[in-house]
């Protein structure tokens, strides 16, 4: 069970950059799990396949903007800006409104 955190001791990545990467993956379930708890006259706001599917495009959305972030450098380079370099908010902001958004519309 410990061996992701052993892995990511030896990268010697900083406490802040791991919580930066655990916040973009609690953004992309955010969405969807608040919008599952919505009910009007009994029906769920999104029910179970439109959160699985929201979270999908959250990802998705998040993996779009760090191949447009990384450019020329491919997908790896962008995950590694995002996450360790940007600082920027706009990640986020992209995790919460594809899952979001998908997860209403299925």
């Amino acid at each position: 069970m410990s061996v992701p955190a052993i892995v990511a001791a030896l990268q010697d990545w900083s406490v802040l950059r791991l919580f930066l990467a655990a916040n973009l993956v609690c953004c992309v379930a955010a969405g969807p799990v608040l919008l599952g708890l919505i009910s009007f006259r009994q029906r769920a706001l999104v029910s179970g396949p439109g959160a699985a599917a929201g979270l999908l495009a959250g990802v998705a959305g998040v993996l779009g903007y760090a191949a447009s972030a990384g450019g020329d450098d491919g997908l790896g380079a962008g995950l590694s800006f995002i996450i360790f370099d940007c600082g920027c908010y706009q990640p986020f902001l992209v995790a919460i409104a594809a899952s979001s958004g998908v997860a209403v519309i299925v």
